[in-house]
């Protein structure tokens, strides 16, 4: 049983270890039947933030150029230069899928020759007894706008994958928990990245941010958790708003500066080997 709560607790924890500025969980498939459950977990987190500003207004074609540049694209996609990731091939399921979730987020529609997917490593979350990788598949656009608008980037994650291994009881104890969860999660996440001018007439950097989780669990797993269940929805979205605003800053941070010193940081490689799709579990984010 300590075994059993202690993974449980875990479970939540990963909501906040494998966050990237854009590590989110897929929405179920349009017009699917989703199954009844006896429980849940909601955890609703929107951010803005801002860089420091640029001492100088930017016009909307300066911006343009700037995050033309494949380095600020890979910054941000990386959470700062922080997670590894590569390009991968744009299959016709992945494309399917990406459209599908813009249309259910309101985000622009992809185009297949100019945009990008990019299989984003998230790093390895340990439990008791296991270790979780997580990797995330993000549609990139750059969204040119209209006159006198400035761009965005647009980050709409599309799906994801999990590997467990460790100690075999550990791991199947896990696994029989996120089994509740299979083709059940809500998780909807768009993250967009532009400029914008403040108040005192200089250019910022701004990321939004907006996603929500609905994770099912059956009513046993809810009624040996330690605390209530709006405590640990509370807390989580608190965990994981901590954990955006770190990464997200650090984005900032470091686009700021670049375009101030007019350097270009080393960001991590991008990876152009075409990868094979393997089967995404779906489930948990």
């Amino acid at each position: 049983m300590c075994m059993l709560r202690a993974i449980i607790i875990g479970v939540i924890i990963i909501l906040r270890d494998q966050v990237t500025v854009t590590s989110f969980q897929q929405l179920p498939r349009r017009g699917s039947q989703p199954t009844k459950v006896a429980a849940s977990l909601t955890f609703n987190c929107d951010s803005i933030h801002e860089s420091d500003p640029i001492p100088s207004l930017l016009k909307p074609d300066q911006v343009m150029s700037f995050f033309k540049q494949p380095e600020q694209r890979n910054c941000a996609i990386s959470g700062g230069n922080k997670n590894n990731f590569r390009e991968v091939e744009i299959t016709d399921k992945l494309f399917e899928e990406w459209s599908d979730r813009c249309k259910e987020l309101g985000a622009s529609e992809p185009d297949r020759e100019k945009d990008i997917i990019c299989k984003v490593e998230t790093g390895e979350t340990k439990l008791p007894g296991i270790k979780l990788a997580t990797s995330v598949f993000v549609g990139t656009k750059l969204v040119e706008g209209n006159v006198g608008e400035y761009p965005w980037y647009e980050f709409t994650l599309i799906n994801n994958e999990q590997r467990a291994r460790g100690f075999g009881p550990a791991v199947r104890v896990f696994e029989k928990i996120m089994a509740g969860s299979k083709n059940k999660s809500c998780i909807s996440s768009l993250s967009r990245l532009t400029a914008v001018t403040n108040a005192d007439g200089h250019t910022v950097f701004k990321f939004w941010s907006d996603f929500r989780i609905i994770i099912p669990f059956p009513s046993i797993v809810l009624k040996i958790l330690p605390v209530n269940k709006e405590r640990v929805e509370k807390e989580g979205a608190e965990a994981i708003g901590k954990t955006l605003k770190k990464q997200t800053q650090s984005v900032l941070q470091t686009l700021q500066q670049t375009y101030v010193k007019g350097d270009t940081p080393t960001p991590i490689p991008v990876q152009r080997k075409w990868l094979k799709i393997s089967k995404v579990i779906p489930g948990f984010k």
